[in-house]
């Protein structure tokens, strides 16, 4: 399985509200380029967006791109399973993305409206607390709680 983690947005400009619609071109063809390069070598691929995301901030610097949306359907399909993480907090600086809460809410209603106008299913996980979300997404996937290598040192 690969996972990529937060910290690796170097290969993508900033999402910001100051984004341009060529940023956000590149930075969702980028994303799939690589999900693409990463499908044969591993069992699972977990992103921290899905291409839906990635469209919603270039919605949001250039409008709505109907030639591309036919695509963003397809490979939405791709994917084994979409799970929405909640809002909870503000977003706090990391030099890469937008500290503002109403672009950040903004951003989070127009992938509520890309969901439902695409009819794509999602698991939202709840917004009380992060606590649980990984086990909710474990169990969501049909996943152990622990390793099954573990067993393996017992």
């Amino acid at each position: 399985m690969w996972a990529r983690p937060p910290s690796a947005s170097n290969w993508r400009p900033p999402s910001s509200a100051w984004t341009s619609h060529e940023a956000q071109n590149w930075i969702l063809h980028t994303q799939v380029a690589r999900e693409i390069e990463l499908q044969d070598g591993y069992d699972a691929i977990i992103c921290d967006r899905a291409v839906v995301d990635n469209y919603a901030y270039m919605v949001h610097a250039g409008g709505r791109r109907p030639e591309i949306e036919p695509f963003i359907r397809h490979w939405m399909g791709t994917y084994q399973k979409l799970i929405k993480v909640p809002v909870i907090t503000p977003p706090s600086f990391d030099g890469t993305r937008d500290t503002s809460v109403d672009f950040q809410l903004g951003i989070d209603r127009l992938i509520d409206q890309l969901l439902a106008e695409f009819a794509l299913e999602c698991q939202e996980l709840p917004a009380g607390s992060r606590d649980g979300w990984v086990g909710k997404v474990l169990e969501e996937m049909d996943l152990p709680d622990e390793p099954p290598q573990l067993d393996l040192f017992a």
